[in-house]
């Protein structure tokens, strides 16, 4: 998910982006911000077209998702809160 948002500042933003990852008491928090051109839109594409399903992915994915604009930059966010599916994290990190 973090991937797809940097893909996007670099081929549609066309600029330089920053990554932030913030933990909190609900979970984890990402930004992708940028200054470049353009606006991120969630895309509909249908079956038979090659790209636009990044960002519907990263909202269907992500437990909040978001777009803000303003000041010359934008900021695409998302959270993720944990999970019973993620106890393997847990387990697999104590036995390394």
């Amino acid at each position: 998910m973090v991937s797809e948002l940097a893909t996007n500042a670099v081929q549609h933003a066309q600029s330089e982006f920053t990554v932030s990852v913030e933990e909190t008491a609900e979970g984890i928090r990402v930004e992708v911000r940028d200054s470049g051109i353009g606006q991120p839109v969630v895309g509909s594409p249908t079956p038979k077209d090659v790209s636009g399903r990044g960002l519907s992915i990263v909202k269907t994915m992500s437990e909040n998702f978001g777009i803000e604009t303003g000041r010359g930059e934008k900021l695409v966010w998302f959270t993720l809160s944990p999970s019973d599916d993620a106890t393997w994290l847990e387990t697999s990190s104590a036995a390394d």
